[in-house]
């Protein structure tokens, strides 16, 4: 299966020519530098996530702390509007234009609590946004390392017999400790309902067999098994 290591070494194997049931356990490959690596991601999504909550609480803190400042400038600006309606000949001209000149710091520091509100909003969000990214990124690293574990775990997709591949450095069969690499094959599973025997056909039964004829085969190494079938062609020229 495809790793993040294009290297990796065979744990086990299942005997050559075993039989096996569909779901069957027939290889395992070694997982040790990836468990090591899941356990070191699990804690980087972890602490990903404890980020993306602290940066939640935080927003949830400074939104309160700038809607208060937004209300306590309104208030301020009303009292100061309600102070600077009362008319300018119940003022001495020094106060009224006091209270005019308080009424436009009220009104500017209003919009500057609003405007301090939307520019908070904006970053608090784009800032969650990006612990957010970063928290998806590592719960898709854990992922994708947990799939690559259990795809060291090979298992027989139907019932069969296994039969093991060549290695093409040792000119033997694969076995348990070989060093094997993505898309290496391991081992076959033959589909036994299509096996095909070339069978030698003595002089004295020429003419004797004839396709479609019914046959029963056995198998030297699996002489209890018997393998219904037909003759499907007898060559015409002996070779």
């Amino acid at each position: 299966p495809r790793q993040p290591q294009w290297n990796v070494t065979l744990r086990w194997i299942e005997k050559d020519g075993a039989l096996v049931k569909a779901g069957q356990k027939v290889a395992e490959l070694d997982d040790s530098a990836f468990s090591a690596e899941l356990t070191q991601k699990k804690i980087a999504a972890e602490q990903a996530r404890s980020e993306v909550l602290h940066q939640k609480n935080e927003n949830a803190i400074v939104r309160l702390e700038k809607s208060f400042a937004v209300e306590e400038a309104r208030i301020e600006l009303e009292r100061a509007r309600l102070e600077a309606s009362v008319d300018r000949d119940s003022y001495p001209l020094r106060v009224y234009q006091e209270k005019q000149l308080e009424l436009k710091r009220r009104e500017a520091g209003l919009s500057r609590a609003l405007d301090e509100q939307r520019a908070y909003e904006q970053s608090g969000a784009l800032e969650l946004r990006v612990k957010e990214i970063a928290l998806e990124k590592r719960e898709r690293e854990v992922k994708a390392a947990e799939e690559a574990i259990l795809a060291l775990s090979l298992t027989a997709p139907s019932d069969g017999i296994v039969l093991t591949n060549v290695h093409p450095w040792f000119q033997r069969k694969v076995q348990s400790g070989d060093n094997v690499w993505v898309n290496f094959a391991l081992m076959r599973l033959p589909d036994l309902s299509t096996l095909e025997i070339n069978a030698w056909l003595s002089d004295v039964d020429d003419g004797r067999i004839q396709p479609g004829e019914r046959v029963v085969a056995y198998l030297d190494a699996y002489p209890e098994l018997s393998f219904p079938g037909r003759v499907v062609e007898v060559g015409p020229i002996a070779r």
